[in-house]
């Protein structure tokens, strides 16, 4: 299972979630440790993404790392797909990186320690590219500033250590979690900011 966390009802707080790649199936929860929603999406081998794609609640997402491409699920049930990135061993993730309130694509490149990242839910080359990180760096997003724009992470599991890139360009970091653990992000309680978390294995 990989852990996720989005706004699946609209009160302004992440909860927990879950994709299950051998089903393809996502499990999300609105409070408590039990799933509100179970949706199959996408094929086994996808990775997932979620993203408020339409500026409301988070929707599911998947990447194809066979044809490097997007499928997002829209608040009416619609689906729209788009090629971005190279596939293979990419990996997706989703933020607001220009500030205008609309959630969008990235995807890190582990190979290079690489974010690509895309202003619009369509087709095309990357708005934005940073490298950070190392090779065994787990990326992650979130709104660390409270400035309404997203910005990458990672989680470095060698010394347990989150590292989250600002908007100045200046970078913090804050050890947690224990050998094993898999990283994870969330505006936890409502404050607009985005922290930490892990999931014990």
């Amino acid at each position: 299972m990989v852990p996720l966390a989005g706004d699946f009802d609209g009160d302004g707080k992440d909860t927990q979630a879950a994709y299950d790649p051998t089903t393809s199936t996502f499990y999300l929860a609105n409070s408590g440790s039990t799933a509100q929603a179970t949706l199959a999406f996408g094929n086994a081998g996808n990775r997932p993404v979620l993203g408020r794609w339409d500026g409301t609640t988070s929707q599911i997402g998947v990447y194809m790392p066979d044809s490097g491409k997007f499928y997002l699920r829209h608040d009416n049930g619609t689906v729209s797909s788009f090629a971005f990135g190279n596939g293979g061993d990419w990996r997706p993730i989703a933020g607001d990186w220009d500030g205008n309130g609309t959630v969008t694509v990235g995807l890190y490149d582990p190979a290079t320690s690489t974010f690509y990242l895309r202003n619009s839910n369509t087709e095309g080359p990357a708005d934005q590219t940073f490298t950070f990180g190392n090779a065994d760096s787990i990326p992650v997003a979130g709104d660390w500033d409270h400035t309404g724009r997203t910005n990458i992470g990672v989680y470095m599991p060698a010394n347990l250590t989150f590292y989250f890139r600002h908007d100045d360009g200046t970078v913090t970091s804050v050890a947690y979690g224990d050998t094993g653990d898999t990283p994870i992000t969330g505006d936890w309680n409502c404050d607009g900011r985005t922290t930490q978390g892990i999931i014990h294995s």
